[in-house]
């Protein structure tokens, strides 16, 4: 037996097959599903948004506003990257196989999600998990860093970061939009991918737990790699060194974006 959590407007933010797992919220209810629909949604084949086949309101596609103050980050994506480490991004997504299967842990606007996507000419399938874009959360928007991106991508136009990445990501069909924690609410993955990059939560235990997950799942010459490297992030830094060590393997820096192939 499976269960979906949803809200009165017909919004699923939760899929699972505990139903004491997720707490229900008020004005949200529990609704039975079948295990083929809950599975469909755990592989990506069946979007939360489609369990229901609710119309979901249709969000203006996000565009560039041009600025002429200086910009610390990239102006080509809405990303936290500086352009270098969205070169750097690029030419690693443009190495994914024919077929390839990539994950991304911490989407946000789905700014580095675009990246993969449009350097990745071989990809398959592109799964985009971050626990902020759950149950319309909105507080991600008033992240400080938000207001470098607040004018050029017209952020106050929509509701929270995930409707954002809804409307940057509408017309890619490879990608998979999943409101969930790495690696605390994803135990049921079995699916191993061709390159897995890690820009959610750079504090340990989370990033070490994350990248322990997510390690056995790549495949042998697949790419695992991460964001902020040197930066404020020290168990960033720690963590992929260590992973090297343990993997017996060389890790690479461009910019802020580290990587490695998994022998």
């Amino acid at each position: 037996m499976a269960w979906a959590v949803r809200n009165s407007q017909g919004e699923v933010s939760w899929v699972g097959f505990d139903s004491g797992a997720h707490l229900v919220q008020t004005g949200q209810s529990l609704v039975e599903i079948t295990d083929d629909q809950a599975i469909a949604v755990m592989e990506g084949r069946l979007q939360m948004a489609d369990l229901f086949q609710t119309a979901r309101p249709q969000q203006p596609k996000p565009q560039a506003v041009e600025l002429t103050n200086k910009h610390l980050f990239t102006r080509r994506y809405p990303a936290l990257m500086w352009d270098r480490d969205v070169d750097a991004l690029a030419a690693l997504a443009a190495q994914i196989p024919q077929g390839g299967i990539a994950a991304e842990v911490g989407s946000r606007l789905g700014g580095s999600a675009k990246i993969i996507l449009e350097h990745a000419p071989h990809l398959e399938r592109l799964y985009c998990l971050d626990p902020e874009w759950k149950d319309g959360d909105s507080r991600a928007l008033s992240d400080p860093y938000m207001d470098r991106f607040r004018q050029q991508w017209q952020l106050d136009t929509y509701a929270n970061c995930f409707a954002f990445a809804q409307a940057l990501l509408a017309d890619e069909p490879r990608a998979r939009l999943l409101p969930l924690s790495s690696p605390y609410e994803i135990g049921w993955w079995t699916e191993m991918v061709d390159f897995m990059f890690e820009d959610s939560g750079h504090e340990n235990p989370q990033l070490c737990d994350t990248l322990e997950f997510w390690t056995p799942l790549v495949k042998s010459g697949g790419i695992i790699a991460g964001h902020d490297y040197g930066t404020m992030w020290s168990d960033v830094q720690a963590e992929a060194d260590a992973l090297a060590k343990r993997l017996n393997t060389t890790l690479q820096v461009r910019g802020t974006v580290w990587w490695l192939i998994k022998p």
